[in-house]
């Protein structure tokens, strides 16, 4: 293990019951001073993020930073219904142009007719 947190104590990065937000602030601030000059920093924020660590410090990010990172059901539909309404907006404008290339039906009947007679 070569994390900076590794001889230090845990009350550090993880809040105790009932913390207030100054003390909350103040513990956040001085775990991640510890985390800033972690050599693994970054691997232990990807991990907390993969693997939904919901309390304390990991990576130098608090809980509330990893939860807005992170992503989530609502993140997930969010993307599938923008990439769906990309989707579908490529599809009508191709068929739009398509249209626009295309001779209309009557038309194509008109001019077959024409031909035949």
């Amino acid at each position: 293990m070569r994390g900076a947190c590794r001889h230090i104590d845990s009350a550090v990065f993880f809040p105790p019951d009932g913390e207030r937000p100054p003390q909350r602030d103040a513990r956040e601030t001085r775990a991640k001073a510890i985390c800033g000059g972690c050599p693994v920093i970054r691997q232990c924020a990807a991990y907390a993020i993969q693997y939904g660590e919901r309390y304390g410090v990991w990576g130098g990010l608090s809980e509330r930073e990893r939860t807005a990172l992170a992503p989530g059901p609502c993140r997930t539909l969010a993307a599938v219904r923008t990439v769906s309404a990309d989707l579908s907006n490529a599809v009508l404008d191709r068929a739009q142009d398509d249209a626009d290339v295309q001779e209309p039906a009557a038309d194509r009947r008109q001019r077959a007719a024409g031909q035949d007679a």
